[in-house]
């Protein structure tokens, strides 16, 4: 059964030696792993939830880009526990790194909710009391 990190190869330097040698780990990026489906979340989560559309042309384009670098970071920070740590890498993976991707998604939805959606919302009219 092959790991589900294979074929990527990292260097690390030894400070003791001032060497640079290679460290044999291996990373492959599942279809599952991509952050489509993330992309998919925010973009339906904005599209879907009210707001100007001359806001959303924009914002959900770069919602999509903030996942891919997201996305960028993670497979980074994955790629340096297999190196170094490789019995950490199934926490790591199920754990913080998938937890990344929905804190992100929920501060897209907090910001968009916070500078789009609540401006465009007439505030109510408070009702006269009678004295």
């Amino acid at each position: 059964m092959d790991h589900p990190l294979q074929n990527y190869k990292f260097w690390r330097t030894n400070t003791n030696t001032r060497n640079v040698r290679l460290v044999e780990c291996s990373v492959r990026i599942v279809p599952s792993c991509s952050g489509i489906k993330q992309m998919l979340q925010i973009s339906l989560l904005l599209i879907i939830y009210p707001g100007p559309w001359k806001h959303k042309l924009w914002f959900v384009p770069m919602g999509i880009v903030i996942i891919h670098f997201t996305n960028i970071i993670r497979l980074a920070g994955l790629g340096v526990v297999m190196a170094n740590w490789p019995q950490h890498w199934q926490f790591s993976h199920d754990y913080p790194a998938r937890i990344i991707f929905y804190v992100v998604i929920f501060f897209l939805w907090v910001l968009w909710n916070d500078k789009f959606y609540r401006k465009t919302q007439k505030p109510k009219k408070k009702p006269v009391e009678m004295v």
